[in-house]
């Protein structure tokens, strides 16, 4: 699976809302075949300092079904409450997923470690 974007570099202007949609790509890349989150599933978001582990994230948020947009992609949001706090800068991101397969947990990660800038 895949966040399907040809820039995974993020910017943020701190305070403001900001919001992108996260598709799951459970096909291949030549054949994309969408995968809808199942009401067990849930998407970490993890925003890092540089050398920091995602266990460790400075902000971590949780995203459900609840989240779903009219495709089925996930909708990833942040708050102005939640950037607000936090320096300017470089900062980096990593999305992980838990996936239950007869209620044995998954743990896969979905978007590797990018950069993420805050901006004044």
């Amino acid at each position: 699976m895949f966040y399907e974007e040809c820039n995974y570099i993020l910017r943020i202007n701190r305070g403001d809302n900001f919001q992108f949609t996260l598709f799951l790509n459970k096909g291949d890349e030549i054949n994309p075949e969408r995968y809808v989150l199942q009401e067990n599933d849930k998407i970490y978001l993890g925003i890092m300092q540089p050398n920091q582990l995602f266990e460790n994230a400075i902000l971590k948020k949780i995203f459900t079904t609840d989240n779903l947009d009219e495709n089925g992609d996930i909708l990833i949001t942040l708050t102005p409450e939640e950037t607000f706090c936090l320096l300017q800068g470089k900062y980096y991101y990593e999305i992980k997923a838990c996936f239950y397969n007869d209620n044995n947990p998954i743990i896969k990660t979905v978007v590797n470690r990018n950069q993420l800038f805050i901006q004044g």
